[in-house]
């Protein structure tokens, strides 16, 4: 379960049509601002695909983050877990969340 403030189902029904993967990140950062964050981008299925994550609670965000980093894991990993939720933004503007 995300923390409050994650895109449910219904709000993926309702996001606008993207053409292209520019116009959606645009979107979403003018949507979310900070709290969306680019982390990497990879191929999946022959199209680059931009991987961010929503930050849904930045202080268990950040220290779950800080501590994976300090001592290799996360003392409270379903707070960590459930402080960001991934989406994957494709060149062709398809969202995977």
């Amino acid at each position: 379960m995300y923390a409050p403030g994650h895109i449910t189902l219904d709000d993926q029904k309702k996001l606008p049509s993207f053409t292209n993967n520019a116009d959606a990140i645009k979107w979403f950062k003018s949507t979310y601002g900070d709290k969306f964050i680019y982390i990497e981008s990879d191929y999946l299925r022959d199209q680059k695909c931009y991987i961010y994550y929503l930050i849904l609670d930045e202080l268990a965000y950040f220290s779950g983050h800080n501590e994976l980093k300090n001592i290799g894991r996360v003392t409270n990993p379903m707070r960590f877990l459930a402080s960001h939720q991934k989406i994957e933004i494709f060149e062709d503007g398809h969202i995977h969340i």
